[in-house]
């Protein structure tokens, strides 16, 4: 075929709205503006405004929409996007998410509610099924359309509101009361400009399935954690993966498999299992029995595979951040719990269970910022602290969501973790450690609940996983 014979490739410049569509720069939009903003439902406006960006790729909406809502909400990134600037940029987006297969598939609303996890922020979802109200809906628009500390995302299907294309995720930027519309600020504004919808037909638009997960759409009431909630030095590595269909790469489905058949063990059988009688009180203690399990589960995870790692370009860090990097650090070091895993580490067993080699030490966690375990003999270096598998091990225990495996009318092992976790958070001063741990542990919980029900497609006794699903999951905008 030559080039005469090829068909052109179609190209647009913007649509036009449909009815039901009010564009806001309209004279008619103009009104509704100025009727919503002296009613007061305007307030959520003028910081979503001030960062309203056009989504970089076509299937970007929710990644968009996603770092709008955290520079409105003053959101410190924690590393530089450009020259000395701290700020969030789409690429920066890439906790859990492969951010080419992003490009290619977009992302779902579950997706999009763990992302807002990684990144700081509080998203209370709501998905539209037989259980959610539309009176609630509006309340919530009403409520928070009169604040600007929290933002509704929407995701939603374009068909519904007589736009080309299908899923979408857009924030929402304003409520008029008299007329009940609900301001959509469209991040796709090569296609649709800003535009002013009827509530009930937003509502609407939430319903239909996602094609690429069967089940509806929905929305987000997304805020801020607290004042400071970026992670400082430890993440959760790549090997966690919103796309997979159980979350997470196959070796460490594995381990989590087998993580939790330790855990769900009855405390006082497992202590009776050994001759100097571990007391089911003596919360300490159990960690010397349960830091050798946790090395042998690891046992499944692949070199190329891992849980934690760390934020190792520390080019794009400030004085600052490196001063709370030696800081978190040396506090980890001060746990009577990381003396435990010390010891652990240095007795013969353990090192069996860990593989030491030129292979790497332990699978569990790595620091190289990449997805191959720590070698025996290499040390980061943090500023000028060293940072340990120790580490590594003594935050993953801390971070682990524990509540999750909950066996009724028995005291597990996890439960014993649980309490010691519990109380040494409720007691600890340390607002740094204690502040990466409930990060992590939040991401976790998100993660784990996602695979958790997304398991039927997982085998975890071959540690193999069905191929993902290849459904655009956000429509390329057309």
């Amino acid at each position: 075929m030559t080039s005469q014979d090829q068909k052109p490739k179609p190209e647009f410049y913007r649509r036009v709205l449909p009815d039901g569509c009010i564009a806001f720069s309209s004279t008619e939009g103009k009104e509704i503006f100025k009727e919503a903003l002296v009613s007061g439902h305007m307030c959520c406006y003028f910081k979503m405004a001030a960062q309203f960006s056009t989504q970089a790729e076509p299937a970007f909406c929710g990644l968009t929409t996603l770092v709008m809502i955290l520079n409105a909400l003053e959101v410190d990134p924690g590393k530089i996007w450009k020259g000395p600037w701290r700020w969030y940029h789409e690429d920066m987006l890439e906790c859990c998410v492969s951010l080419q297969t992003i490009k290619e598939k977009g992302i779902t609303y579950d997706q999009f509610v763990c992302l807002a996890a990684c990144n700081s922020l509080e998203a209370e979802s709501t998905r539209i099924d037989d259980s959610a109200s539309l009176e609630t809906f509006r309340d919530h628009v009403i409520r928070l359309s009169r604040q600007d500390d929290r933002f509704i995302a929407l995701s939603y299907s374009r068909k519904t509101l007589g736009q080309t294309g299908d899923g979408h995720f857009s924030p929402v930027g304003g409520y008029h009361p008299g007329r009940d519309l609900v301001l959509v600020m469209d991040t796709a504004r090569f296609k649709y400009p800003p535009h002013w919808v009827p509530l009930a037909t937003i509502w609407e638009a939430m319903k239909p399935l996602d094609k690429s997960t069967g089940k509806s759409r929905g929305y987000c009431i997304v805020s801020k954690i607290h004042k400071d909630g970026s992670l400082r030095l430890f993440k959760l590595s790549n090997s966690f993966n919103v796309f997979l269909p159980c979350a997470c790469t196959s070796g460490v489905s594995t381990f989590v498999y087998k993580w939790r058949e330790c855990l769900t063990k009855d405390v006082v059988a497992m202590s009776s299992a050994h001759t100097d009688h571990v007391k089911p009180s003596d919360n300490m203690a159990i960690y010397e029995r349960v830091v050798p399990s946790l090395l042998n589960s690891a046992g499944c995870i692949a070199q190329n595979e891992c849980i934690l790692t760390t934020f190792m370009d520390l080019a794009n860090f400030s004085t600052e951040h490196h001063a709370l990097k030696k800081s978190l650090l040396q506090q980890i070091e001060c746990l009577e719990l990381y003396s435990i895993v010390q010891s652990v580490l240095k007795s013969a067993t353990s090192r069996s269970c860990l593989n030491i080699g030129s292979e790497g030490e332990n699978k569990v966690m790595t620091s190289d910022g990449g997805c191959c375990g720590m070698s025996s003999s290499k040390r980061t270096k943090i500023s000028d602290a060293t940072l340990l598998p120790a580490h590594f091990i003594a935050v993953f225990i801390l971070c682990w969501p524990y509540e999750l495996y909950k066996v009724t009318g028995t005291v597990t092992v996890g439960d014993k973790m649980d309490s010691y976790v519990t109380k040494w958070m409720e007691s600890t001063t340390s607002k740094e450690i204690k502040d990466e741990i409930s990060q992590l542990k939040r991401q976790l919980l998100v993660l784990l609940k996602m695979r958790s029900t997304n398991l039927r497609q997982c085998d975890p006794a071959t540690s193999r996983s069905k191929p993902c699903m290849t459904t655009t999951l956000c429509s390329v905008d057309k």
